[in-house]
């Protein structure tokens, strides 16, 4: 199952799940996803200075709980502490409705490919500026 998800700095591409009755859920769905990561998204600074961007994936568990685990990276580096952040940004998530097979909930393996993309973070930088009169 993918998802197109926009957000303005930070943006998930697709968030895919392995093929299940029922794939898990964020709380507030899709809505509430980007309303999370839009709210907890801190953009490294080390990138920033080093003008680095790109995806990083994020390759995580769902439990039966709707907890998260093992979380890592499956994309090649980017540094500038992009990978550090995604994997934050994931861990610090809020418990997620778990899957259901068979009327059961259960443990569902997550990608989220997170792009950093300088020219967004910029561009929403600038709106934010207002000129001094």
């Amino acid at each position: 199952m993918r998802h197109i998800i926009p957000l303005l700095f930070l943006y998930l591409s697709t968030i895919s799940f392995h093929s299940l009755a029922q794939s898990p859920e964020f709380p507030g769905g899709e809505n509430g996803l980007i309303k999370y990561l839009k709210k907890n998204f801190q953009y490294p600074h080390e990138a920033l200075e080093s003008g680095i961007e790109g995806t990083v994936t994020v390759q995580f568990t769902i439990n039966a709980e709707g907890g998260i685990e093992n979380v890592s990276t499956i994309s090649p580096k980017l540094g500038g502490h992009l990978e550090m952040e995604a994997i934050r940004l994931v861990r610090s998530m809020p418990k997620w409705k778990p899957a259901m097979e068979n009327g059961k909930a259960v443990p569902a393996q997550c990608n989220i490919p997170v792009v950093f993309s300088l020219k967004e973070y910029y561009a929403k930088k600038k709106k934010k500026v207002y000129p001094m009169f």
